[in-house]
C-alpha cells in the first residue's frame, strides 16, 4: 500500500503540474473574456491532464487488469466530481480574497482533494485488495 500510495503521489504530482500550467494558461487566456473563466479553465485543464493521470495510473500505478471500458467510466466520474469542486472552490476563494492569484487557490483546493482522490480510485475505480 505505501509503494502504491508513493507511486499515486509522483502521478499528481506530474499531473499537477501539467493541470496547472494549462490552467494559468486558459486563465490568461480567458479572463475579462469569458465570465466563468475559472471554471472553463478549470474544465479544459482538467480534461487534457486526465488522460494522462488515467493512463499513468491504470498502468503503473495501480496496475489494474480492467478494461478501459470497466474502469474508464468510473475514474471519468471521479474527475468530473474533483473538477466540479476545485472550480467551485478555486471560484469562491477568489470571490472571498479577490486579489489571491487563481493558480495559487486552485493549488490549495487540490491538495486538499489529493488524499480523498487515492482513496476512491484505489477501493473503487481500480478495484485493488
Amino acid at each position: 500500500m505505501l509503494k502504491r500510495f508513493i507511486k499515486f503521489s509522483a502521478s499528481s504530482l506530474s499531473s499537477a503540474v501539467i493541470d496547472l500550467f494549462l490552467f494559468a494558461v486558459f486563465c490568461r487566456l480567458l479572463d475579462g473574456r469569458v465570465p466563468a473563466y475559472i471554471a472553463v479553465s478549470t474544465a479544459a485543464a482538467r480534461i487534457m491532464s486526465a488522460c494522462f493521470n488515467y493512463t499513468v495510473n491504470h498502468k503503473l500505478v495501480f496496475e489494474s487488469s480492467e478494461k478501459v471500458t470497466s474502469a474508464g467510466p468510473r475514474y471519468g466520474i471521479l474527475a468530473i466530481v474533483k473538477t466540479g469542486l476545485s472550480a467551485a472552490l478555486v471560484s469562491g476563494g477568489k470571490i472571498l480574497l479577490p486579489s489571491a492569484q487563481e493558480v495559487l487557490l486552485k493549488m490549495f483546493v487540490d491538495t486538499a482533494l489529493f488524499a480523498a482522490s487515492f482513496f476512491i480510485q484505489n477501493t473503487v475505480v481500480f478495484k485493488t485488495e
